[in-house]
């Protein structure tokens, strides 16, 4: 039973419990409508509305007020029947509803005269003509103006409830008589917006060209739910005709099975089409891979996605998503992805942006000097492997820039992370300068909330600046001789592997502010190296107020007896901060420590959580899955 159907306004204007609307009535009034157009647009112009005026008419759908203001006192002038923006009008804009560039001002026109577009929608809606992108959009702006037309809301209801409607139409019915404040009534259809629905991945291919393409072949990354160990992958469009398809394992769970698949499908769509498939996900075979497709003509224009809510599967770190599609930047070195470089895909993403932005990056060596600007905030980096997916770059301190001076440490940086709330998992940050090349930073993070999950952080000396704010590495690897991790923002590292290169140094050279309450954490960590006994100190200040506490940690043999160092500096034993609790190892025995330096108690102990160290003052606690 419809949710609406008890409501006294709505139950006045329900005119049939069967369809959209009533057939003896409001369809045969669109077709008139429809018929009465042709007429009316050859009689004003001798012809079909040609394309200068039809750009005129998107052209006042623009979001800009002033740009959509002035195309309408020209279109009053040259063409007042289409400034009505009646039925007239919504047939010239309904084509370039899915269009990447116009479907914004197509959707305004449609909104300016809902008393005239909304039965006109409805039919659209119910048609055979129209695919389901145009569809899902047509869906969507019904609920953008519910306010001014009761009807809106009626008919998004009787879709909801259609089992037999497109699914795009039902998931934008869904999502609109949500954003209208149905939360409670629409409680029983958000299975529409599962990832798995009934042993089913939705997927979505759009084509974003205004050309026909036959026999396409478009390229997307799907993750899988954990345990589909012994699976076959059938790519099927909604009427259940087979996609032909072809399906490689990219990564796998703890437990071997499939994590995240290349597909790789022949699709054959109209200007702006959208095809909805499904993936089935059939138990008791095995899945069938190839590396590629034989046949079809590789397609950029061509774009394949899943739901968001697919991305509990792809990622580690407990993301918030909107409803709807996942948008996946893909870089791909082989040109199968979005961009063959990583910069270009960071370039991609909108200054200021409010939502965040996930970027997938193929396996493969990409030296690139990276930069994420502090106006890019909300960047997600997910590599295909921690192995095999390097972003790397060789400058030293030493280096001569542009300028014809040296970089400097800070310039040194293969990737500069600016931006805030900047997630990274599976990859490698890299410096290649080498051993003896001095200060050559594989990474400098100057952002605030920063999460790294399963990363590797390659280089000699200083291989990580954790330069500003708050930064949690988790499952991490990270590789250095003299001062490799740096810098003044408090960090995190859990369960990570600290590992020193043979040449012997500092581990950490922490520059804490003198008011922050804390600096570095080490907890349950595994220090360890190849350079043999007793050739690394635990850190040294870099600044004074240093603040570094290692606890619940493997030490390794390679560790001094005193464990730190003053730089040299006696007056920096007064302000350094170096504590240590319950650590364990041959490097761990704190009897011959520095006498500066202090082992803490149970109940000091206790406030070094992640949670009490990375709060703040906005209650930032970073949650990863374990």
């Amino acid at each position: 039973m419809s949710f609406i159907k008890n409501s006294l306004a709505v139950q006045s204007l329900r005119e049939g419990e069967h369809g959209l609307l009533r057939p003896s009535m409001m369809r045969k009034r669109v077709i008139y409508v429809l018929i009465a157009v042709i007429l009316l647009t050859q009689a004003v112009y001798g012809k079909p509305a040609d394309q200068e005026t039809i750009d005129l008419l998107l052209a006042a759908g623009d979001p800009n007020v002033l740009s959509a203001w002035n195309a309408l006192r020209k279109l009053q002038a040259e063409a007042p029947e289409l400034a009505e923006f009646g039925v007239e009008a919504a047939v010239l804009v309904t084509p370039y509803l899915a269009h990447p560039d116009y479907g914004v001002n197509a959707a305004n026109i449609l909104k300016r005269n809902p008393a005239e577009t909304v039965p006109y929608l409805a039919e659209l809606i119910n048609s055979s003509e129209w695919g389901d992108g145009v569809k899902g959009q047509a869906v969507r702006v019904l609920a953008e103006v519910a306010a001014k037309h009761s009807d809106a809301v009626r008919i998004l209801d009787l879709l909801l409830n259609d089992e037999t409607a497109p699914y795009l139409v039902r998931v934008e019915a869904l999502a609109g008589l949500r954003r209208l404040g149905f939360e409670e009534e629409t409680a029983n259809f958000t299975y529409l917006n599962d990832y798995v629905q009934n042993g089913r991945i939705i997927v979505r291919i759009d084509n974003t060209s205004g050309q026909a393409i036959i026999n396409g072949l478009v390229t997307g990354i799907v993750p899988l739910p954990q345990g589909m160990d012994d699976l076959q992958l059938r790519l099927v469009d909604s009427g259940g005709k087979p996609i032909p398809a072809r399906f490689k394992t990219l990564n796998t769970w703890p437990d071997g099975s499939p994590r995240v698949v290349e597909i790789k499908a022949l699709a054959s769509l109209e200007p702006y089409q959208t095809l909805i498939g499904e993936l089935i996900l059939d138990k008791g075979g095995q899945m069938a891979e190839e590396s590629d497709m034989n046949d079809g003509q590789a397609q950029n224009r061509l774009e394949l996605t899943v739901l968001a809510s697919g991305l509990e599967y792809l990622s580690d770190i407990e993301l918030p998503y909107n409803e709807g599609w996942l948008d996946l930047i893909v870089v791909a070195k082989d040109g199968t992805g979005d961009f063959t470089k990583v910069q270009d895909a960071i370039d991609a993403v909108p200054e200021n942006n409010s939502e965040r932005c996930y970027i997938y990056i193929r396996n493969g060596v990409y030296e690139e000097k990276l930069v994420i600007p502090n106006n890019k905030p909300l960047i997600s980096l997910i590599g295909e492997s921690s192995e095999h997916t390097i972003l790397t770059y060789s400058d030293s301190s030493s280096t001569i820039g542009p300028s014809g001076s040296a970089l400097g440490t800070t310039g040194s940086t293969s990737v500069a992370a600016r931006g805030s709330d900047f997630t990274v998992e599976n990859l490698t940050f890299q410096n290649t300068a080498g051993m003896y090349a001095g200060q050559a930073v594989a990474i400098r993070t100057t952002g605030d909330r920063m999460v790294f999950k399963n990363v590797r952080f390659l280089g000699f000396q200083d291989t990580l600046y954790v330069t500003e704010g708050r930064q949690y590495f988790v499952d991490c690897y990270i590789y250095g001789d003299v001062d490799f991790i740096f810098g003044n923002a408090t960090a995190v590292f859990e369960n990570c592997d600290i590992v020193a290169s043979p040449k012997g140094g500092y581990v950490t050279a922490a520059s804490t502010n003198q008011e922050a309450e804390f600096g570095y954490l080490f907890l349950n960590c595994r220090f360890t190296s190849e350079s043999g006994p007793s050739k690394y100190y635990l850190g040294r200040p870099w600044r004074p107020y240093a603040h570094v506490a290692v606890i619940n940690c493997y030490l390794g043999d390679h560790i001094r007896p005193e464990g730190w160092h003053n730089w040299n500096d006696p007056a920096n034993e007064e302000t350094a901060q170096y504590y240590e609790y319950q650590n364990y190892g041959p490097g761990a025995n704190t009897d011959a420590r520095v006498s500066w330096a202090k082992v803490l108690t149970a109940e000091e102990a206790a406030k070094y959580t992640v949670e009490n160290v990375l709060a703040g003052t906005d209650g930032w606690n970073p949650k990863v899955r374990k």
